[in-house]
């Protein structure tokens, strides 16, 4: 049952019906692994910072499983990653504090 056209491949039907459940999957380990339900404050503001904090955790744990394995990582590793995700999402360099150049404004 859908409101696609009927000449929409089976192959399409069943890639979206899957990534109906990752995406569920994905809010499950979310909220239960890394503790997006367990905000109890009552500002925006803050509801925001949990939210962006959960979400770099995600980020980092996704970007580790996809990494090469190794036995442990060092703090400095850490650092590095958080870093190059921070720089990612917010277009500003998080050592000199400088906006980054975009494929927008890049010249």
């Amino acid at each position: 049952m859908s409101n696609l056209p009927a000449t929409t491949p089976i192959a399409d039907l069943v890639r979206w019906a899957k990534m109906r459940w990752r995406i569920e999957h994905d809010y499950r380990e979310l909220k239960h692994g890394l503790g997006l339900d367990h905000f109890e404050g009552r500002t925006w503001r803050g509801w925001h910072h949990h939210v962006t904090l959960v979400t770099a955790a995600r980020a980092f744990l996704t970007l580790r499983r996809l990494g090469p394995p190794d036995a442990g990582l060092t703090l400095y590793q850490v650092l590095d990653t958080l870093h190059d995700l921070l720089r990612c999402w917010t277009g500003i360099c998080t050592t000199c504090g400088r906006t980054l150049p975009t494929s927008r404004n890049r010249t």
